[in-house]
């Protein structure tokens, strides 16, 4: 799809203070400025049932309260609403290409935002936490429920690490992967990004005393031999997509006992504020909603934007 297109992304909100810093996240990246964003709210309105006590005289007190605090909430919603269009705005994004839609709650948040996604977009744009997630959960409720209904289309998880232009994109060969690199290579060709191509290789076994066997060393190699190749077409796709090539890298890292530690790691030391992984590897089972790796990155990598493409 040639870049001066809009594509269209979705935006989940919950009204808190929390989602108003993925907004700003949002506002200050580059690969959202030429896009159309839509600020999707799920509204949890009073049950009906409550409006039934009308009948009942003794009740009537406690509906017309009850129907104040919705006409409330929905005024705060709105508000809040408002406020997240305004910082997109005064961060240079058109504001013709930023809607607000709030929709009445039907059957339950992430499954309205799911069915909402489905009507046609590019991405869907969540955080891992919302209003009332505990500190000591990584990842909220409704966000879980997201990861694993929203097969696809990709998503894009803000996190708290300041935003900045280096992408860390995992790399395995596998067709999901080289998916994750295009999308990477259409969203960044705008902008003056540093690509970091990454491939782990995990540690197979040890010889004696902790050390590495001669046939691991030589697993190790043939592999390393076998990922010039895809961080060649890598290099390809993301040239093509308009990044500099001179800000593109790539390393493998041997011997890992963790995939996923060595992914948060190589984020951390490198100063990376997004990985980039496909959402299931070679192993592609499709019993599982998401691969191993890229699911225990989001847990370990847990200050970091991770972006799952299908």
């Amino acid at each position: 799809m040639p870049r001066n297109q809009h594509q269209r992304v979705l935006m989940a909100l919950d009204g808190s203070q929390r989602s108003l810093e993925a907004v700003r996240h949002v506002a200050r990246s580059c690969p959202f400025q030429h896009m159309d964003i839509v600020l999707f709210h799920v509204f949890s309105n009073v049950p009906e049932c409550y409006y039934d006590l009308e009948k009942e005289p003794k009740a009537v007190k406690v509906v017309t309260a009850v129907r104040a605090w919705e006409v409330e909430q929905r005024k705060q919603i709105k508000a809040q609403m408002e406020k997240a269009k305004d910082i997109l705005v005064a961060h240079g994004i058109d504001e013709g290409h930023v809607h607000i839609v709030i929709r009445k709650r039907q059957i339950g948040v992430a499954r309205d935002i799911v069915r909402e996604a489905e009507s046609g977009y590019d991405a869907v744009i969540i955080r891992r936490r919302g209003v009332g997630a505990m500190r000591a959960l990584v990842m909220g409720s409704v966000a879980t429920k997201l990861l694993e209904k929203l097969d696809f289309v990709p998503v894009l998880i803000i996190g708290r690490h300041p935003c900045n232009n280096r992408i860390l994109v995992c790399m395995d060969g596998s067709a999901c992967a080289m998916r994750a690199l295009e999308f990477v290579a259409r969203r960044l060709g705008c902008g003056d990004f540093h690509v970091h191509l990454l491939h782990v290789i995990r540690a197979r076994g040890r010889g004696g005393f902790g050390v590495a066997s001669d046939t691991d060393a030589e697993c190790a190699a043939k592999a390393e031999a076998a990922m010039e190749k895809v961080f060649d077409e890598g290099r390809r796709i993301l040239e093509a997509g308009g990044v500099d090539p001179t800000h593109i890298t790539t390393r493998v890292v041997r011997g890992a006992l963790s995939r996923a530690a060595a992914i948060a790691e190589e984020a951390k030391t490198g100063d990376y504020a997004t990985i980039v992984l496909g959402r299931r590897g070679l192993s592609g089972v499709k019993d599982f909603f998401m691969g191993r790796v890229s699911h225990k990155v989001i847990y370990a990598a847990r200050q970091h934007s991770v972006w799952i493409v299908n």
